[in-house]
């Protein structure tokens, strides 16, 4: 009777952790979808209505054929490479 009783138990215990590993899949994956479509869908669609520039390249400047900063104190020749390190 006893050994009945423990094996019982031990069909329960995997059986209540199957479920619970279930469940859990599926409520993480429901409320990371919520999260994607709260987080990211609605803040896109704002800032498309808004027209928002996120980096803000363009921000009054004018038409450029490059966002290049030349760099201070570079001699291009080989005259700038010596003694380097």
């Amino acid at each position: 009777m006893r050994l009945r009783f423990a094996l019982a138990f031990e069909r329960f215990k995997e059986g209540s952790i199957w479920l619970g590993l279930a469940v859990q899949s599926v409520v993480v994956r429901v409320l990371l979808v919520v999260a994607y479509v709260v987080g990211m869908g609605l803040t896109r669609l704002f800032a498309a209505v808004f027209a928002r520039s996120h980096l803000g390249l363009y921000k009054n400047q004018p038409q450029k054929d490059s966002f290049w900063i030349p760099a201070e104190g570079y001699a291009p020749g080989a005259e700038g490479l010596e003694r380097q390190f």
